[in-house]
């Protein structure tokens, strides 16, 4: 039986080299390549940056309003026209430690609240409510989201009044 098994195993190994050996490919001259596989890399669509749509762009009017807190102390004012419309309120950072907000909307029952903080780093943090109070540890722009409650009932729509002091 030893002796049939010492048959086989040249025959083994010499399938085991030739199954692994794909041989000496023939290389492909650059010429013979058709046209629709070349691919420029200038021609290659960039992806846009994030904040790549400018504030007065029709599409995004709609639904972000887009207001800027210069100031130490602002008040600024926006009128929610659809239930689904976002206030953005960029605030920069450069020698202050803490940001406050507080929203006033006007009426009855308003489902109105700040809902995050986004960072100069992107990171972010919220929910919050009608008002928030926040350490800026980082120099930037802070971005202040304002939008409504999906987990609360009332009215979105209508005139908001936020303050925001930097100290």
């Amino acid at each position: 039986m030893m002796l049939s098994i010492h048959r086989y195993i040249p025959a083994f190994l010499w399938c085991l080299y030739a199954c692994g050996h794909a041989g000496d490919p023939k290389p492909v001259p650059a010429d013979t390549v058709p046209a629709m596989q070349k691919q420029q890399s200038d021609t290659l669509p960039r992806i846009p940056e994030r904040d790549s749509v400018p504030a007065n762009d029709p599409v995004s009017a709609d639904s972000v309003i887009v207001l800027e807190a210069k100031g130490n102390r602002d008040t600024l004012h926006a009128d929610i026209r659809k239930d689904y419309q976002q206030i953005h309120i960029k605030v920069p950072v450069t020698g202050t430690r803490n940001v406050a907000v507080q929203l006033n909307p006007e009426g009855r029952e308003r489902n109105v609240r700040i809902s995050q903080i986004e960072m100069p780093d992107g990171k972010t943090d919220g929910p919050f409510g009608l008002t928030m109070q926040y350490k800026t540890l980082k120099k930037g722009v802070y971005k202040l989201i304002i939008a409504r409650s999906n987990m609360a009932d009332g009215i979105v729509k209508g005139p908001v009044t936020i303050a925001v002091q930097k100290d």
